[in-house]
């Protein structure tokens, strides 16, 4: 199962899960991506992609999607500081073990004014064993991809087969573990 959170202002919204990631009809009680969140409608399935870590591991959404993933787009500027440590804390150091071995941090290097350190940073800051995962976004299109906005933190949650389940668009907090754990057990 795959959780990605966008972290934002707009708060928190959950997703019906499909069987399949084959389109199927919008439930007219529950808002569009693009209505409550501000995702665009493409991006309500995981877009496929490969990106190297900070340790110059390649990924690819496919195998993140495998054992599950929570997935914080980010940035590497001063403004997302605290948010990136705020959910480090919560789900690789409150959660449990299960849950923070599915963390992966995206990082958008392409807002970066020093990207040469910010990834050298990134790597020092890192392990390739521990959690959470840092992932390399260079030119920023996964996020652009993603909707969302240059300089933002966002949390996203999308199920096995890749459909954004829930989005977190505040301030990192310990109650979205409890949402995590319940999209992971349907």
């Amino acid at each position: 199962m795959c959780l990605i959170f966008a972290l934002g202002a707009g708060g928190c919204s959950e997703r019906e899960a499909l069987p399949s990631p084959s389109p199927a009809p919008e439930q007219p009680s529950s808002p569009s991506p693009t209505e409550d969140s501000g995702i665009p409608t493409d991006a309500v399935f995981l877009p496929v992609f490969s990106l190297i870590d900070a340790h110059g591991q390649t990924h690819a959404s496919t195998e993140l999607l495998e054992g599950g993933l929570v997935l914080v787009v980010t940035s590497p500027t001063l403004s997302s500081q605290d948010a990136q440590e705020g959910w480090s804390e919560v789900l690789v150091k409150q959660a449990s073990k299960e849950l923070a071995r599915e963390v992966v941090f995206l990082e958008d290097i392409s807002v970066s004014w020093f990207p040469n350190k910010a990834r050298s940073r990134m790597k020092e800051d890192s392990s390739p064993t521990e959690p959470p995962l840092l992932l390399l976004d260079e030119d920023g299109s996964l996020c652009r991809q993603l909707g969302v906005p240059e300089e933002e933190t966002w949390l996203l949650v999308f199920d096995e087969s890749g459909r954004l389940r829930l989005t977190w668009e505040t301030d990192p907090s310990a109650e979205v573990i409890a949402m995590i754990e319940a999209v992971f057990a349907e």
